[in-house]
């Protein structure tokens, strides 16, 4: 069991091997989670609720999250920012 979402959560999606899954909830936030170990390695807070989350299937680094104010963003998990916005 993995706990840390306030509200239920929405939508998780694993990497490609399957070592990290990501979650995003209804408490506005996305997490990306270690398999093996059950911790949380990535977090962030996002100012509309995050309605589902990919990673990207070449780049283990990257990922997308669409957003419930119409927007896709792309985080790269290495650096800990986004580096880009869809509308």
């Amino acid at each position: 069991t993995y706990y840390g979402h306030n509200k239920p959560v929405r939508e998780v999606a694993f990497n490609l091997d399957g070592s990290f899954f990501a979650s995003c909830s209804f408490d506005k936030t996305f997490k990306v989670w270690n398999t093996e170990i059950g911790k949380c390695t990535f977090y962030k807070a996002h100012r509309a609720i995050p309605y589902c989350v990919r990673f990207h299937p070449e780049e283990p680094n990257s990922l997308l999250l669409g957003t419930a104010d119409r927007k896709v963003i792309q985080w790269d998990l290495r650096a800990d920012e986004p580096v880009a916005e869809y509308e």
